[in-house]
């Protein structure tokens, strides 16, 4: 019996280059690449799932200074654990953490309000999860019978021709564009309800402010930038690493910092491998 010798979902990962004969293009390698979509979006949703959990049971009443819209702040003990386990390596710091947890508010309400059949309609992309999240719980308020009917139809009204992929909500949906919907398309600035839960009236001195050179979204006719200046995208992160490392030795109760890293990060990966047919 011959053995395949295309990419396949148990292929190890030894970052070299796949040889010619792992790239026929044919079914095997498009069920392999769907294989590796399927799992990477599984993998989101649960983190997503297991924030909103984590939010849901370790916010308490602001007792101090700070607090999210409602007043509320997390334990202290939450906190501890953060730090100790080092979780900010998988969610980021804790501004970040909180788009994780409203997006897996939006995948629990569209569940059980909707239907799993609705789930599978739902954005691939972290940013476009919280996007969508702020239709139903503008600055994290309780949803209204508009909010909630707003995000019906953009999740139910046919806008395209055809019998697939024909709302507005799809799981290619991008951030930018959920964003340019709802009336929210400044790429620039962030949302209220990204910013930390420990942000509140006393965090009103501006520090200092990090800006990125224009050419990180930049790419060449071959979706590279091999021919263009400025940094990648990883280097972006690794300094929004670094700098949230500096804020835990000067403590966090002290100082914080609003990420635009999710929206820069959309657009990033539209302009790397744009849709050029999405328009037509």
């Amino acid at each position: 019996m011959e053995i395949s010798t295309v990419y396949s979902i148990d292929h190890p990962l030894d970052f070299n280059e796949p040889r010619d004969e792992e790239l026929v293009l044919g079914q095997e390698l498009a069920d392999t690449i769907k294989a590796f979509g399927k799992k990477q979006r599984e993998s989101l949703f649960h983190l997503c799932i297991i924030a909103y959990g984590i939010r849901q049971k370790n916010l308490m009443k602001a007792t101090k200074r700070g607090g999210n819209q409602r007043g509320q702040s997390y334990k202290q003990q939450f906190k501890a654990w953060y730090e100790q386990y080092q979780i900010s390596q998988v969610y980021g710091n804790l501004s970040n953490f909180t788009l994780y947890c409203m997006a897996g508010r939006l995948l629990h309400y569209t569940r059980w309000q909707k239907g799993e059949v609705y789930v599978d309609r739902l954005p691939s992309s972290l940013g476009a999860l919280y996007a969508l999240s702020t239709v139903v719980w503008d600055q994290g308020e309780s949803a209204t019978d508009k909010s909630r009917q707003d995000f019906h139809e953009l999740l139910i009204t046919p806008v395209r021709d055809g019998t697939q992929n024909n709302t507005f909500i799809t799981p290619s949906v991008t951030r930018k564009e959920i964003e340019a919907k709802i009336g929210k398309g400044n790429k620039n600035k962030l949302p209220a309800a990204e910013t930390t839960e420990e942000a509140g009236t006393d965090f009103t001195l501006h520090l200092a402010s990090i800006k990125v050179h224009q050419d990180l979204v930049k790419f060449n006719k071959r979706g590279t930038k091999r021919t263009i200046a400025g940094p990648d995208l990883g280097e972006a992160k690794e300094l929004l690493n670094e700098i949230n490392q500096l804020l835990q030795r000067y403590g966090v109760e002290n100082f914080i910092i609003d990420s635009n890293i999710e929206a820069l990060e959309d657009e990033y990966n539209e302009n790397q491998s744009p849709d050029y047919a999405k328009n037509i």
